[in-house]
Formats: structure tokens, C-alpha cells, sequence
């Protein structure tokens, strides 16, 4: 995790993009996985401050862009 960067956040409109495919999940880890494909960006207009990731096969990068 870079260190510079808030350790909290509240984003309304999130923005992915993954070079390994990845599952997402908002709020807490009971709720719904998104699955983001490697080489697609994801949209998502939903109020989060806390994103789960899960790795799907390999190590990747996982970018989020995140406004609101």
C-alpha cells in the first residue's frame, strides 16, 4: 500500500482497471463479488469507503480511480 496516500476515503463513482483478474466487494465481505476481467475498466457509481480485493488466478496490479 503506498503510505502517502489517505487511509480512509469515501468515493461515490470508482473506476478499475486490473492486469490479472480480480473479484471486488464493497462495504463489507459478505456482500456480492465483482468480478473484473484483466484488461477492461470498471465502472462502478456506488458510495463506498471500504473496497475488498480478492486475487483470481495470479499476483496483478489492480488501479482504482476513485471520485465523490
Amino acid at each position: 500500500a503506498d503510505s502517502s496516500l489517505p487511509s480512509t476515503f469515501e468515493g461515490k463513482s470508482i473506476l478499475f482497471y486490473a492486469t490479472q483478474n480480480c473479484k471486488v466487494r464493497f462495504y463489507g465481505s459478505s456482500r456480492v463479488q465483482h468480478y473484473i476481467n484483466s484488461g477492461v475498466y470498471y465502472g462502478f457509481n456506488v458510495r463506498a469507503s471500504i473496497i475488498y480485493v480478492i486475487r483470481d488466478t495470479v499476483n496483478g496490479t489492480l488501479q482504482v480511480w476513485v471520485t465523490g
